[in-house]
């Protein structure tokens, strides 16, 4: 099941930039990438064991960074570590808001820690 669903974002058995993504903006990019795997994880959530899903989240993650780098013609690290100091949040946000730059988003989350924060913190897997 995790490697069907990881498949379209693999190239080679490695995760892969999506070219077709290429053209759109940050946000776009990041709410295609977020809403289809908020689509995977909440059709397993009633299985229970989607704690298995880990590797999808890193594969897709992976290849957001790997799209957004080839968007900017940048590396894969220069990305990681722009966007997780710049757009990292702790708190429970939608996908987007947490991606989007801080000043478009109304305000950071009381207490909040930008800098601990997972790059990206999709829906995570109940454990």
């Amino acid at each position: 099941m995790i490697k069907a669903k990881s498949a379209p974002y693999l190239a080679r058995g490695k995760p892969a930039r999506r070219p077709q993504l290429r053209n759109e903006d940050d946000h776009t990019i990041v709410s295609v990438y977020g809403a289809e795997y908020r689509g995977i994880v909440q059709y397993y959530l009633l299985a229970g064991n989607v704690a298995r899903l880990y590797r999808l989240h890193w594969v897709m993650e992976t290849s957001l960074l790997k799209t957004l780098a080839d968007k900017h013609r940048s590396s894969v690290m220069k990305m990681a570590r722009k966007h997780k100091a710049a757009w990292g949040y702790s708190c429970k946000r939608t996908n987007f808001e947490r991606w989007m730059p801080s000043e478009l988003v109304p305000g950071p989350c009381p207490g909040s820690n930008p800098s601990a924060a997972s790059l990206l913190s999709w829906v995570s897997p109940v454990r």
